[in-house]
């Protein structure tokens, strides 16, 4: 029975051992979560928990590798002596139930299995075990003997319960000799997170203790390192705050320390990997497949640092050691590539803000001026963690940080995205592509934000004008299509009027809210990424018409090929209204008198209203689609008139090359050298390399690049890898026209980047640099290649040395100089490195912590190249495994002086 409670107050020892008790209790609940998803197979932690509670993937996930390794040794020693007696002592147990699931295994014959913790753990444990039909049925209830001292909660003839402080070795001892340990017997002793949360001192005289105790033995110790880096420091406050501080992690940092500590405490042999190595090199492939399938996932970065943070050690004594190779073969250390000379960093500042903090992550930041446009990411909004929506724009001259204020319908386009692109354009205006709201929910909307200052204050004339155009900025007019009665404000303040090119199905409002506090105007145009016709209207008036009067619904014709692209939402649409059958499936598309834009793409049938003027009166006949809805040899049919179709949506993927397509009589973009024209269709062969057309699906991502380079005088943006829900990375390459919104892919060559995603893209000379990335098997990678745009063939750059791998870093081009800013690798944290285009030499630079209160996380961060060359990183941070979120409070300016290195 247990004994009463005292009712005096509570030693500060008391404090301590209760807190430490209070993380197994934390320990069970995220080893059942992850159990009853399915990553570890335990049917008995359930019972040791009152009710059950879903943690998040990546606790799941840490607490699978966790047990995975743990279960991996214990059966690898078992099978080392299948006949033999031996013997389980886990020190600190807890409420595992290692014991549970190995005996009804059958894997503990001749094994006699101890456990030792606090005397009220135990108890509580076995209260658990007594009340619960599938655990006491595994006890050989009538072999338990009356304990003989206080400490003994349960004896019986192969599993024994101890009550003892593990820092009173000599009671320990004691009781386990009552218990009958035999010392001569292959003994594994297993202390998972347990001896940090003890003095070094009381620590080390357990592992001695056990040294000098057992003769054939193997010490398992599971527990964290790395306090010095920013993971490490946040890490660490988080043990501090619930009271369980790491007190041995100080003085055995990492991996080094920890096996000199057991070689010098007795152990003859000592083996020691983190738990990347463990996943990567012990865990089978088919293993890994499994379990990256069970849930979305998406925070590479804080599993593969919880992973380099975390280490499982075996010290080896007697006949154990012959073992020691089969059961825990090892891996050598991942080291960062030494440089034969570093570069000198000059200094790294903290920035002021005022009017608000750059506190996010996941997000993209862009210079425009003296302004940084950030867009999206995860943050802090007044004390709450969420995904942002909207933008902020900071001046980085005068420090303040503005929210422009969007309407609801205009956020809705933005959304709340992550790992998404922003790319300034030639015009100064930012492309918002891709990115992710949740690992399930890509972001199909593709927005482009005109930054401009106002010079000039006008109105647009709805009743005249033929397109709105009347509302100038310094770099050219606002964008077509731009329509609302609003007047643009005073000089360099925030533009009144956001532009918008809406899409079939999209119900969007044009107006916006004015907000003077902004000192960027900020105008916003739907870049059709989904876009099923080319809307042209005659005046500013109808547009805003059609456009309130759009339906938030697209219908789709049987076959997926059609889509109806003007669904009226009002209550006079009935059967009646529906025009054009499509021939394939037979499904009538629904439409309007005055305006039927009614395709399916298996045989085109176009109904165009004949009192609309600015529509092409012409019906088009049922003939085979072969240039995006504009018939070449259809007469007296204006091109300019006819909606066209955006090909690269409403037509099915195909691998034809243009050869076996007729041509478009429509102008392009986009020519090769020989002047062979890009259609609309997008079937073209260009320098030899073959562009086919491309559906959404086929662009929808995350975690992708998007590079600006210049064709024939024209914005184009290279987009490379990411990720998506089916695929875990991807390797396709894609060149979209802005001005055109024409897409055309790249083919791979032999030289091609592997499939990555959280790699960056540099313009160098107008060529696209990608550099490093996450690859298909979860490895950081270290590759850098090249697009030659002239040509459009992948080379592998080589350099003298090999930089170190990371991803989920930014980049930047200074003097022909690669310079990788942060990210993350299998290692933990990287710093930055410098790369020479010309030369090939590496420089490398550690980061250093800044403040051991706010460290600087370099990971899911953004970055600027400032005019005097000046790196300027904003946000950074993540989810740090189960100790909180961090998130950079200021933005920092990274200064360097790169010394030349002689060949």
């Amino acid at each position: 029975m247990p004994r009463k409670k005292n009712n005096h107050l509570k030693t500060s020892r008391t404090r301590s051992d209760t807190a430490v008790q209070g993380t197994n209790d934390n320990s069970i609940n995220s080893k059942c979560s992850m159990a009853m998803l399915g990553y570890f197979e335990d049917p008995y932690l359930k019972h040791f928990v009152s009710k059950s509670r879903r943690r998040s993937p990546l606790i799941n996930r840490g607490y699978y590798i966790r047990s995975k390794a743990i279960d991996h040794i214990m059966k690898s020693f078992l099978q080392m002596f299948p006949s033999s007696p031996k013997q389980i002592v886990s020190l600190g147990a807890g409420f595992d139930s290692a014991f549970f699931r190995l005996k009804s295994l059958g894997l503990l014959q001749n094994t006699t299995y101890y456990e030792v913790d606090f005397v009220d753990v135990l108890l509580r444990k076995l209260n658990s075990i007594r009340g619960h039909r599938e655990l006491s049925g595994l006890i050989c209830w009538e072999t338990e003997l009356e304990p003989e001292t206080q400490h003994i909660i349960l004896n019986t003839c192969d599993f024994k319960l101890l009550g003892v402080d593990l820092s009173r070795t000599e009671i320990l001892d004691s009781s386990l000799q009552v218990c009958g340990i035999d010392r001569t017997r292959p003994t594994l002793i297993l202390s998972e997170c347990v001896m940090t949360y003890m003095s070094p001192e009381s620590s080390s005289a357990v592992i001695m203790w056990a040294s000098q105790t057992f003769e054939n033995s193997v010490f398992v110790t599971y527990e964290q390192i790395h306090p010095e880096d920013a993971f490490g420091v946040i890490m660490q406050k988080h043990f501090k705050h619930i009271g369980s501080p790491l007190k041995g992690i100080e003085a055995y940092p990492d991996k080094h320390s920890q096996e000199e500590r057991y070689l010098n405490l007795g152990w003859k042999q000592c083996r020691t990997m983190d738990m990347n190595g463990f996943y990567n090199s012990i865990v089978s492939p088919e293993e890994r497949r499994r379990v990256e399938q069970l849930e979305p996932f998406d925070e590479y970065e804080e599993w593969h640092l919880k992973c380099a943070h975390y280490i499982i050690l075996c010290a080896f004594r007697g006949s154990v050691q012959e073992g020691a190779g089969d059961i825990y073969p090892g891996i050598k250390d991942v080291k960062t590539p030494e440089s034969e000379n570093a570069a000198h960093v000059t200094t790294w500042s903290y920035r002021n803000t005022s009017g608000g903090c750059i506190k996010r992550f996941g997000h993209t930041s862009t210079l425009k001026e003296d302004h940084i446009i950030t867009v999206g990411g995860f943050g802090d909004v007044n004390g709450q963690h969420k995904r942002m929506s909207g933008i902020s724009v900071w001046n980085v001259k005068t420090g303040a940080v503005e929210i422009p204020t969007l309407c609801g319908c205009l956020t809705k386009l933005l959304g709340t995205r992550m790992h998404h692109t922003a790319t300034l354009l030639s015009s100064g205006h930012v492309l918002v592509f891709g990115g992710r709201t949740s690992p399930m929910q890509p972001c199909q909307e593709t927005v482009i934000l005109h930054c401009n200052t106002c010079t000039q204050t006008t109105v647009c004339d709805f009743s005249t004008a033929d397109k709105c155009g009347a509302m100038t900025h310094a770099a050219g007019a606002c964008v077509k299509e731009c329509c609302h009665k609003k007047t643009c404000s005073v000089h360099s303040t925030m533009c009144c009027c956001v532009c918008v090119k809406p899409n079939a199905g999209a119900q969007i409002d044009c107006g916006a809210n004015s907000d003077t506090s902004s000192r960027l105007p900020i105008c916003v145009t739907h870049l059709e990424n989904e876009p099923s016709a080319a809307w042209l209207y005659k005046t500013c008036e109808e547009f805003r018409e059609q456009v309130e009067n759009t339906c938030c619904c697209e219908k789709l014709c049987g076959c997926q090929m059609g889509t109806c692209s003007h669904c009226l939402q009002n209550t006079q649409r009935d059967s009646s209204q529906a025009h054009n059958i499509c021939e394939k499936c037979e499904l009538q598309l629904c439409g309007t008198q005055r305006d039927c834009y009614n395709t399916c793409v298996c045989k085109l049938n176009m109904c165009h209203s004949a009192d609309s003027e600015h529509h092409c009166s012409q019906t088009l006949g049922a003939t085979e689609v072969n240039c995006g809805g504009i018939q070449s040899g259809v007469p007296d049919c204006d091109d300019t008139h006819v909606p066209q179709l955006r090909t690269q949506h409403t037509l099915p993927h195909t691998d034809k090359t243009v050869s076996e397509l007729s041509t478009t009589t429509l102008s392009c973009s986009i020519t090769n050298s020989d002047d062979t024209k890009l259609s609309n269709c997008g079937f073209v062969t260009w320098h030899g390399n073959e562009v086919r057309i491309i559906g959404s699906k086929h662009v929808s991502r995350w975690r992708h690049s998007a590079t600006l380079i210049q064709v024939k005088g024209e914005d184009c943006v290279v987009i490379f890898g990411g990720r998506n829900v089916t695929d875990s990375v991807l390797g396709d390459c894609y060149i979209l026209n802005v001005q055109k919104q024409l897409w055309a892919q790249i083919d791979t060559n032999e030289n091609s980047p592997t499939p990555r995603h959280s790699h960056t893209a540099d313009n160098w000379n107008n060529n696209v640099v990608i550099s490093c990335g996450l690859g298909a098997d979860l490895r950081p990678l270290n590759s850098v290649h090249m697009l030659d745009t002239n040509t459009m063939k992948w080379t592998c750059m080589e350099f003298k040395g090999n930089p170190q791998p990371r991803y989920s870093h930014t980049s930047h081009v200074i003097n022909d100089r690669l310079l990788l800013v942060g990210g993350v690798n299998l290692s933990g944290h990287c710093g930055v490195c410098s790369i020479n285009m010309k030369t090939g030499h590496l420089q490398d630079i550690l980061i250093p912590v800044l403040n051991i209160e706010k460290p600087l996380m370099l990971h899911n961060h953004a970055s600027v190249l400032s005019d005097d060359s000046t790196v300027v990183i904003t946000g950074g941070g993540g989810n740090c495994f189960s100790f909180g979120t961090h998130m950079n409070e200021r933005p920092i300016d990274v200064h360097c002086v790169w010394t030349e290195i002689s060949n």
